[in-house]
């Protein structure tokens, strides 16, 4: 199983059963609890707790772990960080540090933000954040749901575990039910904790747009707040008098695999060399081009208001058949030109339906847009005309990045996905899995 929380039950007293277990995880074969008993210098590769509370722990906070995605690591607040990472779900026993987060077609595991809850001569060894499709990830915890209802029948909370797991499950087959969750959980909400009104407001906009871009736009500018803010997104795309056309872009994705198979950065590179053939693009994306691609001038395109620069996220509104109307953030044009190719990705992304939100949320379809736009304006083979792999410096960058028109982040963040630059940076390592 690719995501496996394995239980094993040394001691198991019938008439006294308090469900004590070793507790294995282990993702794609990435052993996640390996532990240093340091007196000792040895490993092992479990920790001991009570799989009920374990099993309570994923079951009460599933939709969160699911689909809420982090934000900015530095930003986390006390009560996500009590919904995604394992170190703080219990007082008495010591989890390891894992955070599980969604946030879109895959569930990202990584070491949680905070110092490790280490004992003294424990320490739990290190590993690379890493994703898997949610399917696989939901696999995996509905496994341990059967491995506590099996093994754990006489523990004093069994019975409420059960009635738990049974709700649990009637609300994810529930289509309806579970689109509200979902939504809930993409604004930053426990289960039935998220104003009746906010929801509401939300999903008003479903038929319009589709629940996928509304959950998007939610978890871009999530809380109490998030209807007024999507109200302000598209007051701002109705104020603005840039229109651009998204046929060519639309033609071409018929030629581009499913996004969702992948990592978002491997996808939307491959995205990136497939439109690149079927248009015949130049390893060089100038502006003209830009503009080409968006069927507009490029001149109409550097001069259009920002007239969402003031607000969480960007858009692209369709207001005709395959026409929008973009409502954008940034102005020096080196960070409009990154813009407008997030736009042309998330247009793959989304085949061309519904509302298309640019912001800087780490769900799979945001970072999908900035992959996208890397490759598309840095293509990996004009680089390596422009600076030594084996050993590339500053200044190559530097120029590398004047070249091709973007920030020189840009080309370091290609470099490090390639294994080219060391990835020394944690939200690097979060961005790439």
């Amino acid at each position: 199983m690719s995501f496996d929380l394995h239980l094993d039950f040394p001691q198991k007293d019938l008439e006294n059963d308090d469900c004590v277990a070793d507790v294995r995880i282990s993702a794609h074969g990435h052993l996640l609890t390996q532990i240093l008993e340091v007196p000792d210098h040895r490993y092992r590769d479990s920790f001991r707790a009570s799989a009920v509370s374990l099993a309570f722990w994923f079951a009460d906070n599933w939709f969160r772990l699911r689909y809420e995605p982090l934000g900015a690591p530095s930003l986390a607040t006390i009560d996500w960080r009590l919904r995604h990472e394992m170190s703080s779900g219990s007082a008495d026993e010591l989890w390891p540090s894992i955070m599980i987060y969604g946030g879109g077609p895959r569930v990202m595991l990584a070491s949680s933000l905070g110092k490790p809850r280490d004992e003294p001569g424990i320490r739990y060894l290190p590993w690379q954040p890493l994703s898997m499709p949610g399917k696989e990830y939901e696999d995996g915890v509905d496994e341990l749901f059967e491995q506590v209802l099996g093994n754990c029948a006489l523990h004093v909370d069994a019975e409420a575990f059960k009635v738990l797991i049974g709700q649990l499950n009637t609300e994810r087959k529930d289509d309806e039910l579970a689109s509200w969750r979902r939504l809930e959980a993409c604004l930053g909400f426990d289960p039935d904790k998220a104003p009746d009104r906010v929801v509401e407001a939300m999903t008003a906009y479903e038929d319009l747009f589709g629940a996928e871009s509304i959950e998007e736009a939610a978890i871009a500018a999530p809380g109490q707040s998030a209807p007024e803010t999507l109200q302000a997104v598209l007051a701002a795309a109705d104020a603005s008098n840039l229109e651009v056309d998204l046929s060519l872009i639309a033609k071409a994705a018929a030629k581009i695999d499913d996004p969702y198979g992948q990592t978002p950065w491997r996808a939307a590179e491959d995205a990136a060399i497939a439109l690149r053939d079927a248009l015949a693009l130049p390893d060089i994306i100038g502006n003209d081009t830009l503009g080409c691609l968006l069927q507009t001038r490029w001149d109409d395109l550097k001069t259009a208001t920002a007239t969402a620069r003031d607000l969480p996220y960007a858009v692209s509104a369709p207001s005709t058949q395959d026409r929008s109307q973009l409502a954008l953030k940034m102005v020096p044009q080196v960070d409009r030109r990154f813009e407008l190719a997030r736009i042309i990705g998330d247009s793959l992304w989304t085949r061309g339906s519904g509302l298309g939100v640019v912001s800087r949320a780490r769900s799979d379809r945001q970072k999908y847009q900035r992959a996208f736009a890397q490759s598309l304006l840095c293509p990996m083979r004009s680089l390596a005309k422009m600076i030594d792999l084996d050993n590339p410096t500053e200044a190559q960058i530097y120029h590398a990045a004047r070249r091709h028109n973007v920030r020189d982040k840009v080309i370091e963040t290609i470099l490090v996905n390639r294994g080219i630059l060391v990835r020394d940076n944690y939200n690097d390592q979060l961005e790439a899995a």
